[in-house]
C-alpha cells in the first residue's frame, strides 16, 4: 500500500497527497502516472491489470481501494488530454497535468541524479474505485 505519490520530506507534500487520496475515494481520479525509472531506481514493484491497491492518506491511514484496468507507457511529451483529465486533478487539462507531473518529475529526477528528458516513458495506470468505507457504513 502506498500513497499515489511518495511524500517528498522537503517538501509539503500532505497538501497535494492528501486531497489526490480523496479525488480517488470520490472516484474523480481514475488514473495515475509515474516515471518508468520510478520502478527501479525506489524498488517499487510493477503493478499489472487487475491488480488491487489500497490508497493512504500521507499519515498511513487506508482511504480506499482501487482496481488497475489498463496499463500503458508512453513518453512524457506524448500523454495526452483524455487521460489527463482522468487524473481528477484542478481544471482536467493537459497543461495543468504536465505542468503538475513535470514540477514532480523534475523532483525525482534531481533525487536520482538523472538529467530530465521530456520523452522519459511514462507509465500510465487506469483503475476504478472497487472499495470505499463511506459505502459501508
Amino acid at each position: 500500500a502506498h500513497t499515489f505519490a511518495e511524500p517528498n520530506r522537503s517538501t509539503d507534500a500532505k497538501k497535494w497527497i492528501d486531497p489526490i487520496a480523496d479525488n480517488a475515494v470520490n472516484r474523480m481520479k481514475r488514473g495515475t502516472a509515474h516515471l518508468e525509472m520510478q520502478f527501479e531506481l525506489d524498488g517499487i514493484p510493477m503493478r499489472d491489470i487487475g491488480d488491487y491497491w489500497i490508497v493512504l492518506k500521507c499519515d498511513g491511514s487506508p482511504q480506499c481501494v482501487v482496481q488497475i484496468i489498463a496499463i500503458e507507457t508512453q513518453p512524457f511529451n506524448r500523454v495526452g488530454p483524455v487521460f489527463a483529465a482522468s487524473e481528477g486533478d484542478d481544471d482536467l487539462s493537459l497543461r495543468y497535468w504536465r505542468q503538475g507531473h513535470k514540477a514532480q518529475f523534475l523532483d525525482q529526477c534531481d533525487r536520482w541524479g538523472v538529467a530530465w528528458s521530456e520523452d522519459y516513458p511514462v507509465v500510465c495506470e487506469s483503475f476504478v474505485t472497487v472499495y470505499r468505507p463511506c459505502d459501508h457504513q
